[in-house]
């Protein structure tokens, strides 16, 4: 598939996963990239149609595994719960105007999920001021 330094170079393009997923296709072979990426999974748990909240929770896990933007802490399971909840702050954002954060990371890959799935969501980051 890819590696760290490959997947963040992504983070200019215009649509970071789909780029992505032009890199890891051939390794997937009967997927789509809305399964890949957690939109919709094969196992649906019940679900009749897979919630876009859980989408992009899974969204962030794997852009997090394909190293775009990759939280710090992936090996430690202590870090587990933050990285988790990074991936919930972008799906609840999904459903208001805009998500504000300082975590560059956590904002790459948010602009990459709502781009990706056209959420009019907007990406906004705030500096601390040095001082």
């Amino acid at each position: 598939g890819t590696h760290k330094g490959r997947a963040g170079n992504l983070a200019s393009k215009d649509n970071p996963i789909e780029n992505l997923w032009g890199i890891v296709k051939v390794g997937v072979n009967g997927m789509t990239p809305d399964q890949y990426f957690g939109f919709d999974p094969i196992d649906k748990q019940g679900y009749e149609v897979w919630p876009m909240f859980l989408g992009i929770v899974g969204c962030h896990t794997m852009l997090n595994i394909l190293g775009f933007r990759p939280d710090d802490g992936l090996t430690k399971p202590e870090e587990l719960p933050g990285i988790l909840s990074d991936g919930s702050h972008i799906a609840h954002a999904a459903y208001c105007q805009g998500l504000l954060s300082r975590d560059r990371k956590l904002l790459a890959k948010a602009k990459a999920i709502y781009r990706y799935k056209n959420i009019s969501t907007q990406v906004l980051s705030i500096e601390r001021k040095k001082g």
